[in-house]
């Protein structure tokens, strides 16, 4: 991101995106899914989702006083995207604290960038179903007797 801020944004010394083949696009094989979401950002703007990333100061004070320490004595997941720019796990050590307070930590790396759902959905899906049966076999349909 560092490079993003040193160019001058997502686009550089663009004051917009440029024009891109629809064909190069993540849904250019679904184009009622691709007006659907163009749909919801135009009506909802990009805050809600930016908003994810901007609760720093909120979520250092509630670490002040978190149970257990911080430690998670429960299954989680964690779905890493390999070539992710926005929030890169693969090459940094941005993850590592989380190997240290998830006692029972899942890791799936998906060869894709940030936006998992969309990139690679089938593998996505995939690794949540699989997570799910495994870890928490009474949640999934036919419990621990289903067949993977």
């Amino acid at each position: 991101m560092s490079q993003l801020r040193k160019n001058g944004g997502w686009f550089g010394p663009l004051p917009a995106a440029p024009d891109t083949p629809f064909e190069t696009c993540l849904l250019a094989d679904d184009k009622p899914a691709f007006d659907r979401m163009v749909a919801e950002f135009e009506r909802n703007g990009f805050e809600g989702p930016n908003a994810y990333y901007l609760n720093h100061k909120i979520n250092a004070e509630w670490l002040k006083d978190v149970p257990n320490g911080g430690r998670l004595e429960y299954p989680v997941l964690f779905v890493e995207t390999k070539y992710d720019a926005v929030c890169d796990t693969a090459v940094s050590r941005l993850s590592e604290p989380m190997r240290e307070y998830c006692s029972d930590l899942t890791e799936v790396t998906l060869e894709c960038g940030h936006w998992a759902t969309l990139e690679k959905p089938r593998e996505l899906s995939a690794a949540l179903v699989k997570w799910i049966a495994t870890k928490l076999p009474d949640y999934y349909p036919g419990g621990k007797s289903a067949h993977l």
